[in-house]
């Protein structure tokens, strides 16, 4: 049963988040549990094989904080977390605070992944109420947000967005303006997507590649002539603009829009209106 749910979950997984276990481990990380936190990241997010994964962290000498740490325990939490897997989540996790090693909030963050999950949302506030060292950041937010977005409304998302960002007292970040501008665009809201990239410019979030694939696309879902999509390149503030114009030529989707979705249309128009002027 385990099997089919994980290959299901993670086999359907974005790229990016396969890239995102692959980065290098943070600076302060023991070169042992590096090394023991890279094998089990292996194990789970590349070859799908979290008992392999389990049994590996098993044979760990967990007395020993330079071999085992809360690094070592994230790829398995975060696992279980996504999985829905409650009794062997909190279990790893209160075993990880009984062998004396202090929860990091990227650990807390899959306990907020668990109750998502398991839709037990009541729960999060608890946790964030109830638990003195969790103060939740921009990935908490993000992590809340993509489970909110859903089909729901524009004012319904913003509402949502801005009761957070007031109550952790954050910022959104790069992720962020990506899970909102995805969202708008599904549901062609064109309103909340320019006021999407308003929020981005105003806390210097420049446009790449992946974030300028996903506001073509968002755009022509709101307006497939491609007006909107050049009235917000024409709104930028020329820093904001050097950067995307930059970022554009890089596009592979944002120069199949140049050519399919705006040069066609406009080139039709043109066409149409003067064979109409001829006649």
């Amino acid at each position: 049963m385990w099997k089919s749910g994980f290959k299901r979950i993670f086999k359907a997984c974005r790229i990016d988040q396969i890239i995102r276990y692959s980065k290098p481990a943070p600076v302060d990380v023991n070169e042992n549990a590096k090394k023991n936190m890279f094998k089990i990241r292996n194990l789970i997010f590349r070859e799908l094989d979290l008992k392999s994964a389990r049994r590996y962290f098993d044979s760990l000498d967990h007395t020993n904080n330079e071999n085992v740490d809360a690094y070592v325990y994230g790829p398995l939490l975060d696992a279980y977390a996504q999985l829905g897997y409650t009794e062997e989540t909190l279990k790893l996790f209160n075993q990880m605070k009984q062998n004396g090693i202090k929860p990091t909030r990227v650990t807390y963050n899959f306990l907020v992944k668990l109750y998502v999950q398991t839709k037990k949302y009541s729960l999060i506030e608890d946790l964030v109420n109830n638990e003195t060292e969790f103060s939740p950041g921009t990935d908490t937010l993000n992590i809340l947000l993509a489970d909110h977005v859903g089909h729901k409304s524009a004012k319904n998302v913003f509402k949502y967005y801005e009761d957070k960002i007031r109550k952790y007292n954050i910022k959104p970040d790069y992720d962020t303006i990506v899970i909102l501008a995805s969202h708008f665009g599904k549901i062609s809201a064109l309103e909340a997507l320019n006021k999407t990239m308003l929020i981005a410019e105003q806390n210097n979030i420049f446009p790449d590649e992946k974030l300028m694939d996903v506001l073509v696309k968002s755009y022509l879902k709101c307006d497939d002539t491609g007006e909107a999509l050049i009235n917000y390149f024409d709104s930028l503030s020329p820093e904001m603009k050097l950067a995307t114009n930059h970022e554009i030529q890089m596009s592979s989707t944002s120069m199949r829009w140049k050519r399919r979705k705006v040069e066609q249309p406009f080139n039709a128009k043109f066409n149409k209106k003067m064979s109409k002027n001829k006649q």
